[in-house]
C-alpha cells in the first residue's frame, strides 16, 4: 500500500506544501530567491530512516550540486513509482544511500537516512521527473490520499466475502506480476553491472 517515506513526522511552519517563504528564516528557496512557495513537504521524524513510498524504479541519485537537482543536497533520490508519479527525496545523508539509478524498489524498502545537519527530509511528488514546480508538483498528502482511495474504490464491489476473495486474489496475482517485473529488472541490472 502506498505510504509516506518516513514514520510519524512533524513539519515546520513553512515546511508544508504550499507554504510561502519570505526570508531565509522561513527556509530555503533554492535558486529562485525570495519570496517562494514551498512545493514539497519537510518531514521531521524521530527516526532518520527514509523508505520508498511505493513500488518503482530509481531514476536518479544525486549530490544536489548538479542540474537538475541544484539546492536539494547533500543527497537526492528520484523514483518513478508504479502510480506514474515521481518521488523526489532530498536532504539525505549520501553515505547512507543504498540504491543507484535503474534500481527497482519495493514500497517500504529502506533507501537512506536524512542528513543530520538538515534534520529532516524534503519530499516532493511530481507528475514528470523535472519541470516547473508550480505546475509539476502535487501535494504529497493529496497523492497518498488519492492512491489509498483508489484501493478502497477497487474493493467497493467486493462488499460480500466472495467479492473480497476475488479482490485479494487479484491483488496477489498483481503482486506476483510486479515482483516478476522487479526480479527481471534486478537480473538485467546484475547482468549489465560491473563488480
Amino acid at each position: 500500500m502506498p505510504r509516506l517515506p518516513t514514520g510519524p513526522y512533524k513539519t515546520g511552519r513553512t515546511g508544508c506544501f504550499g507554504c510561502v517563504r519570505k526570508t531565509s528564516a522561513d527556509g530555503g528557496c533554492g535558486v529562485h530567491g525570495y519570496p517562494c512557495v514551498h512545493r514539497g513537504l519537510d518531514m521531521f521524524a524521530e527516526s532518520p530512516d527514509i523508505f520508498a513510498p511505493e513500488i518503482g524504479l530509481v531514476v536518479a541519485v544525486s549530490d544536489g550540486k548538479s542540474a537538475p537537482f541544484v539546492g536539494f543536497g547533500p543527497g537526492v533520490i528520484l523514483i518513478k513509482g508504479i502510480s506514474g508519479y515521481y518521488h523526489l527525496l532530498s536532504h539525505l545523508n549520501p553515505r547512507t544511500i543504498t540504491v543507484r539509478p535503474n534500481y527497482p524498489v519495493l514500497e517500504g524498502m529502506k533507501l537512506a537516512q536524512f542528513d543530520p545537519e538538515h534534520g529532516h527530509t524534503h519530499y516532493e511528488v511530481r507528475k514528470r521527473a523535472t519541470g516547473p514546480s508550480e505546475t509539476n508538483n502535487v501535494n504529497p498528502l493529496w497523492w497518498l490520499t488519492t492512491q489509498q482511495r483508489m484501493l478502497v474504490a477497487a474493493a467497493a464491489p467486493g462488499e460480500t466475502s466472495t467479492g473480497r476473495k476475488v479482490l485479494v486474489g487479484a491483488a496477489v496475482v498483481g503482486s506476483v506480476g510486479v515482483l516478476s517485473f522487479l526480479a527481471l529488472r534486478v537480473a538485467k541490472y546484475a547482468a549489465t553491472s560491473t563488480v
